[in-house]
């Protein structure tokens, strides 16, 4: 990135937009004369008013005149969707290993093999050819063995940090290092295991050595900690037996473990902080992130900056070995005097508590002070809730009470300056109480955040609009980073002292694979077939009926106030959008009995935080009282102030759990805008025919003839509680949908709560036996379904095994107890697994198979090259991308007892995906486990207080060391949490919605 140019007069706001690699900034929108010039990530702007300044490349900024008047807005970024073509590397697949995998893949057939998982039956063949390229680079594996070692410490390190400083001052030991003869014949992780390139000289195969800890800022003297650190030989690895496992079905090696060893090789370059003018910092095993020089950085507002990487592993596929290697971005936080932190985010005193979010994000932050006289570094665990002027503590030293700005006067002669601003504070021993914790206070301003600190938490939602901004990238500029920057961070190139010593090679030049484009299928209304143009995936509502429309009989309007009204006109306005709402209702097939329901204006409470949650429950709970008195409705339409979250949760929880009415919320700015009225108001009646029991639409043709009439399709998804936010323990919540009928485009489901960050899910037998149920009272048939074709959302690749293992069971479970122990019903039950949290990419070759955005056409399946070996997966992208560069949906199928071809498969996935019930488009994952995924996110309101952090549990603060109380062990306080979200979850859904698309 190139600096911005100096201020000068008005600034112009100019479009972002991606620029090729190597390239300097593009200007923002010109500004007044003298305005400022753009950067990099800000696109090229429109001219500003009155004869403002350029937009300009580095160094230079805007150039002009005195101070002129401010800038007009800035243009359209100017973004190049062209092709990823480098030279020299024509778009041609390896026809010679498609046509040996082929083979291969063959070969398994004839031999009748069965592997854990399911056999690739063959490869997919029908739609358009195609050649992509991939984010993938062939790896070349050293000719002479590698040796892998272990090291424990003792006494056992407790914290990360602490390891990977031993780790370090081992390193530094003399006798550790002549062993190897050179660091470049050394990889370690950081915490256990060592890679070297030569076979030590061990006698016994392990030797000892004796660390005196201390960090890098400090002295050794006699009261440091002596470790030992025993270092022993597990084994020697050699890449033959790899190299045959890539070409053969695998299943008598573990690939792991050589797997995990190249990958600490292959990390060692950018963890050493050895390349030049860059400042590289590790993030777990494979992100890799630069955080200097400066401008490689983009200010997020309030503390947060973020930082670019790149992501790289190793993973094995036929033929060969590859590294997957994507651009990355995060937020980090800003390294920077806490009390500006701490300012920039909570304002005045008055507006500490505000920012609940970020207090809990602070747990855990590292921060550095030199008030001592030398470099300090504490792990805070947040800040205080008043002022270090009013911080009051037990000084025992003196025998009384002082504030903590007091305390630090006297005892160290400091005056703390910003003393209306809170204390940072960590957990230590109260020495008074044993088995009790205090809290120590430091003021803000002598705290220092230490860099390189990634930020977990939430980002506002200007934070999330800049982020997108700054990680949101054209698929050529992504691939540009990743072959010109990304190879040289990460050090796979040949200049490379560390890989040249292991024998690595990582080949420059992206794999290029073979792919197909698959056709839409024909979707279908009450009277027509809507109208998709080649290679959008996408059609409209215009002069269209749903499939199946819903009644709306009784129904009534809430308008929620805050501050201000958010309708001026009062209730004519209201009147005015909802007459709109409901003729586009009738518009689209719904029949309204009353177009002029009632309407009820709550005021929700102002104050403070805590008190306005208890008083808007309150509110609220009257108002619904009020509304049920005169018979309760059978929708309900919220239009909300704002998008206060606390009120929406509290909101749906109500109509959920306590009143059972289906609802929809939204925005009163949105609903009321006239520019795009229409199309809200026709999102609006996709959600709400769908909860008034209608289908939106279908797909016609043959698009889902394999399923036939006696399949059920199940979804199932688990989410978790946020790290840092949550209050430990908040139980995860397991959703699980289901269809009913064979059009397979409505998903009713059942949420459960379960073990916190349990993955497996728990209950999934009860859940998929609810759903079985439903399914015989609403399919024509009234049997149960021969068939079980169960997408599986959140499960990582170390995790499939597992997933046979515990849930296919209870999947197996679940059949029993619907069918009332039936010895006879077992139903053929097939398993996939689909994830987006992966980092393959891919990149067309062709302009005439790109979305015009320089993505791959929706439709696009790839299922070789790399793709698994011997099992049956496929990267499908199904949708086109909003914007920047597209993910596709990886989908393994991990069981298969009804017998997919390849084809088949694809095919099936790729038309349901044009069956997600509230769009009008294609979307990026199959819609059984997108339902799964929004019935999760709906179960999270009901526990939303838990999982932002509150909770009136006596451990969730004495747990963590509260003043004057005992800690409860983990198990009481499991127990008591998960006590609280029962008390708060209640019954779940009632009756009269949970058999609906309530979720929706």
């Amino acid at each position: 990135m190139s600096q911005r140019g100096d201020r000068g007069g008005g600034r112009g706001r100019g479009g972002r937009a991606d620029y090729p690699v190597g390239q300097a900034r593009g200007g923002g929108g010109a500004g007044g004369p003298g305005g400022r010039g753009g950067g990099s990530f800000r696109g090229f702007g429109g001219r500003g008013g009155g004869g403002g300044g350029y937009g300009g490349g580095p160094p230079r900024g805007g150039f002009g005149a005195g101070r002129g008047g401010r800038g007009g807005r800035g243009g359209h970024a100017q973004v190049d969707y062209g092709l990823f073509s480098p030279q020299g590397q024509p778009p041609v697949a390896n026809a010679a290993l498609n046509s040996k995998a082929g083979a291969f893949v063959a070969s398994l057939a004839r031999s009748g093999f069965a592997g854990e998982f399911p056999r690739r039956p063959g490869f997919g063949t029908a739609g358009v050819n195609t050649v992509l390229r991939s984010n993938f680079f062939e790896v070349e594996l050293p000719k002479v063995p590698l040796f892998q070692y272990d090291v424990d410490f003792t006494p056992d390190p407790k914290v990360q940090r602490m390891r990977k400083r031993l780790f370090q001052l081992l390193e530094d030991d003399p006798e550790f290092r002549n062993l190897f003869g050179t660091s470049s014949n050394l990889a370690h992780d950081w915490a256990k295991t060592i890679v070297s390139a030569k076979q030590l000289n061990l006698p016994n195969n392990r030797r000892t050595f004796t660390i005196r800890f201390h960090y890098a800022d400090e002295q050794v003297t006699e009261a440091s900690k002596t470790y030992t650190a025993t270092m022993q030989f597990i084994r020697e690895l050699t890449s033959q037996q790899l190299l045959s496992y890539c070409e053969s079905n695998g299943q008598q090696y573990d690939s792991s473990v050589m797997i995990r060893a190249l990958n600490i090789v292959l990390a060692k370059f950018p963890s050493s902080g050895i390349l030049p003018n860059k400042k590289i910092i590790n993030f777990g095993q494979s992100k890799f992130y630069i955080i200097s020089p400066p401008d490689q950085t983009e200010d997020l507002g309030s503390g947060l900056v973020a930082y670019r990487g790149y992501y790289s592993s190793v993973r094995p596929s036929f033929g060969r070995l590859l590294c997957n290697i994507n651009v990355c971005t995060s937020a980090f936080f800003k390294p920077q005097n806490l009390a500006d932190l701490v300012y920039d985010v909570f304002g005045s005193q008055h507006g500490f508590m505000k920012g609940g979010i970020v207090h809990k994000s602070l747990n855990g932050l590292r921060v550095s002070t030199t008030y001592l006289g030398k470099r300090k570094e504490h792990t805070i665990n947040g800040i205080s809730s008043v002022a270090c002027d009013q911080e009051m503590f037990d000084w025992s030293e003196e025998g009384k009470t002082a504030s903590v700005s007091e305390y630090f006067f006297k005892k160290y002669n400091y005056k703390v300056k910003r003393g209306n601003l809170p204390c940072a504070y960590y957990w230590m021993p109260n020495r008074q109480k044993p088995g009790e914790k205090q809290k120590a206070f430091i003021p803000c301003e002598l705290c220092t955040i230490v860099a390189g600190q990634i930020f977990s938490s939430f980002l506002t939602r200007s934070q999330t609009t800049r982020m997108l901004e700054v990680a949101c990238r054209s698929p050529k500029l992504n691939a540009e980073l990743i072959t010109a920057e990304g190879l040289q961070v990460l050090g796979h190139t040949t200049a490379n002292p560390i890989l040249n010593s292991f024998g690595v090679k990582v080949n420059p030049i992206m794999e290029i694979v073979s792919a197909r484009i698959l056709p839409s299928p024909p979707v279908k209304y009450k009277k027509s077939t809507a109208r998709i143009a080649p290679g959008t995936a996408q059609w409209n509502l215009r002069d269209v009926q749903f499939a199946a429309g819903g009644t709306l009989k009784n129904w009534v309007v809430m308008v929620m106030k805050e501050g201000a009204g958010n309708f001026p006109g009062g209730i004519g306005e209201v009147k005015d959008v909802v007459r709109k709402f409901s003729q586009m209702l009738k518009t689209s097939g719904v029949q309204v009995v009353n177009d002029m329901p009632r309407q009820l204006h709550l005021c929700i409470p102002q104050g403070k935080p805590d008190q306005m949650r208890k008083d808007a429950e309150v509110a609220l709970r009257k108002t619904l009282n009020e509304i049920c008195s005169a018979g309760k409705p059978n929708f309900m339409l919220v239009l909300l102030a704002n998008d206060n979250q606390r009120v929406y949760s509290h909101i749906r929880t109500l109509v959920d759990c306590v009143y059972g009415i289906s609802t929809i919320c939204c925005q009163s700015e949105k609903i009321k805008k006239e520019k795009g009225q229409p199309q809200y108001l026709g999102n609006i009646a996709l959600k709400a025919n769908l909860k008034l029991g209608g289908r939106n639409h279908e797909l016609g043709g043959t698009a889902l003839q394999f399923l036939g009439n006696d399949t059920i399709i199940l979804g199932a998804d688990v989410t978790h509680p946020t790290a840092k936010v949550s209050v430990e323990y908040t139980p995860s919540i397991a959703g699980v949908v289901g269809s009913f009928d064979i059009s397979y485009s409505v998903y009713p489901g059942s949420l459960r709560l379960q073990t916190s960050r349990q993955e497996m899910i728990e209950f999934l037998d009860e859940q998929v036996a609810e759903r079985l149920t439903f399914y015989v009272k609403r399919n024509p048939s009234k049997k149960l379904p021969q068939r079980i074709l169960y997408f599986r959302d959140g499960v990582s690749e170390g995790q499939y095994a597992q997933l046979n293992e515990v849930e296919l069971p209870l999947l197996r479970k679940a059949c029993a107890i619907a069918s009332n122990k039936d010895p006879k019903y077992k139903p053929k039950i097939s398993i996939i697994v689909c994830g987006k949290r992966h980092h393959a990419r891919f990149y067309p070759t062709n302009e005439q198979h790109t979305d015009g955005k320089g993505n791959s056409a929706p439709g696009t399946v790839v299922d070789r090259g790399v793709t698994s070996i011997a099992n049956l997966d496929f990267y499908l992208q199904a949708h086109v991308g909003l914007q920047g560069t597209a993910r596709s949906a990886h989908y393994y199928l991990t069981h298969d007892e009804i017998g997919f071809k390849a084809d088949t498969l694809q095919n099936l996935v790729h038309n349901l995906s044009y069956l997600f019930p509230r769009a009008t488009k294609a979307v990026s994952y199959a819609p059984p486990a997108y339902c799964a995924d929004i019935l999760c996110e709906r179960g999270r309101c009901y526990i939303q207080g838990l999982l932002m952090g509150r909770s009136d549990a006596a451990g969730s603060e004495s747990s963590k060391g509260g003043k004057g109380k005992k800690m409860l062990n983990q198990e009481e306080e499991r127990k008591a949490i998960m006590q609280e979200a029962k008390q708060a979850w209640g019954t779940g859904p009632k009756p009269e919605i949970k058999d609906t698309m309530f979720f929706m």
